[in-house]
């Protein structure tokens, strides 16, 4: 039986990336790639992706058109602004977002100012 592939795109520290893999449901894998990689290591690894989960993944348009499998991009942390909306409309690749993720913190750092 094929798995479905994730890539997971990161800037984040490796014990992040273990939870990442150790979290990988049955009948999924799941490959791991740095934000700061090449174009070319990104497009390897997305050539046969069906899910890219990232915090603030960079991927460019060039990389966008080479994934044709990619299904849904999954940010998990706040901002889309390393992605361009517009390709991802014209690609029919549905993004998502974390809303709220830093609700809290905010909160917090608005109560420290106003005391």
């Amino acid at each position: 039986m094929t798995k479905t592939k994730t890539v997971f795109m990161h800037y984040t520290p490796g014990s992040i990336v273990d939870i990442a893999h150790a979290s990988t449901p049955d009948g999924f894998t799941m490959t791991s790639i740095a934000s700061q990689a090449s174009d070319h290591e990104k497009i390897e690894a997305l050539a046969d992706a069906e899910f890219l989960l990232g915090f603030a993944p960079i991927v460019s348009e060039a990389v966008l058109r080479t994934a044709p499998k990619l299904k849904l991009i999954q940010v998990a942390s706040a901002g889309y602004d390393t992605l361009d909306l517009d390709v991802l409309r014209e690609l029919g690749i549905p993004l998502a977002t974390s809303t709220g993720v830093n609700a809290a913190v905010v909160a917090e750092h608005t109560i420290a100012l106003l005391l």
